[in-house]
């Protein structure tokens, strides 16, 4: 596998971890600007929390379909990553789209929820 590839992997992983152990704050800087303008720190939590809620014990959190080219894909993405979320009761998912942001990787859209 290319090392971007797993570099746009590991980044969607370490998004939702933080959104898994609450991390609100951390996950909302690994946005894109234009992603902070159109949803806020609250709204994002809020979308989580409505997937996996509080009494939910995360599981394994592991990457899984990639995408480097999609319909309406912008000229800053690199990539989509599929996000599974395994629990105790149930698994979720979460698919995020990754731009380059001032030669950073950062987090452009988030699909919260299994397609």
């Amino acid at each position: 596998m290319d090392s971007t590839v797993q570099q746009q992997k590991n980044f969607a992983i370490e998004f939702a971890r933080k959104l898994a152990s609450q991390d609100y704050g951390t996950a909302y800087t690994m946005t894109a600007t234009g992603y902070k303008h159109s949803t806020s720190l609250e709204d994002m939590q809020n979308k989580f929390e409505v997937i996996v809620t509080d009494d939910w014990n995360i599981g394994q959190i592991v990457a899984g379909e990639y995408m480097a080219s999609w319909p309406n894909k912008q000229p800053e993405d690199l990539g989509w990553v599929y996000v599974a979320i395994s629990g105790d009761l149930y698994s979720e998912a979460i698919t995020v789209t990754i731009c380059n942001e001032n030669d950073q990787l950062k987090i452009r859209e988030v699909e919260f929820g299994r397609p």
